[in-house]
């Protein structure tokens, strides 16, 4: 799985939901997501994003999202695929 061939090995990015994926750089990709990220924030607020956190994040990796989402950014969205796992 590492090495075939429709693996992607650099960031794509498209500016338009009909244009096509090109690929950038790392920084580009970066920057790009950090403005809408910002342009969301401006424009809706703190409840209007959330982190959706994976079961495999050790507990210090959990505690700074929560922080950065809680403290931070003020949005209290913030969970885990592990309460959904283990659900059922």
């Amino acid at each position: 799985t590492v090495r075939t061939k429709d693996r992607l090995t650099q960031p794509m990015l498209r500016v338009s939901r009909h244009g096509s994926f090109e690929p950038v750089d790392w920084d580009t990709a970066l920057s790009y997501i950090a403005e809408v990220f910002r342009f969301i924030l401006n424009a809706h607020g703190p409840e209007a994003v959330g982190c959706y956190g994976s079961g495999q994040l050790d507990t210090c990796s959990v505690y700074a999202i929560s922080k950065l989402f809680k403290g931070c950014i003020g949005s209290n969205h913030t969970d885990s695929n592990s309460r959904l796992c283990m659900a059922s």
